[in-house]
């Protein structure tokens, strides 16, 4: 099942590959309030954007991780950031408009992550979800990097009504 969320500035096209995403109430709701308000933090620089999320399952992420990453172990989520200044085939045609990439999330490595964790399944997944935005913007897990994007996340998810999750 494939959903396109739009408003003003940023289109989140989710594909349901798993249908144990549709147990999470208003998840393509939940997906583009992540993402917009990820995006919301660097609206000078990407004033109007695209991103693709996978919801999918262990089995599909593991087979991605093994693809992309050399391992062949499932994890939460995936982000595959695209290094192009435009999206050139925008349906609506706007050159001005950034496609960032793509994120796959999975749906039961999340669940039991977020049992473990003692959090709810929707914080959690907002959380990845944000995670994997920004990812999509160039952040890693790197020195000064991984500091920065955890205080972002933070900031993000406090926007969102969610606790620090570290």
């Amino acid at each position: 099942m494939h959903t396109l969320s739009k408003n003003n500035k940023h289109h989140v096209e989710l594909n349901i590959a798993d249908q144990k995403w549709v147990l999470l109430d208003e998840f393509d709701e939940l997906a583009r309030r992540s993402i917009n308000m990820t995006l919301e933090c660097f609206d000078t620089e990407f004033p109007s954007s695209e991103t693709h999320i996978l919801a999918t399952n262990d089995t599909q992420m593991a087979r991605l991780n093994g693809q992309y990453r050399n391992t062949n172990v499932t994890t939460n989520v995936l982000s595959w950031p695209v290094n192009q200044s435009t999206y050139p085939d925008h349906p609506e045609g706007n050159t001005s408009w950034k496609f960032l990439g793509d994120i796959a999330v999975a749906f039961d490595f999340c669940q039991n992550e977020a049992k473990l964790k003692g959090v709810r399944f929707d914080h959690h997944i907002t959380h990845l979800l944000v995670h994997g935005c920004l990812h999509l913007l160039g952040f890693d897990h790197i020195d000064d990097d991984a500091r920065q994007m955890e205080q972002l996340e933070i900031k993000i998810l406090t926007k969102l009504g969610i606790n620090n999750p570290y």
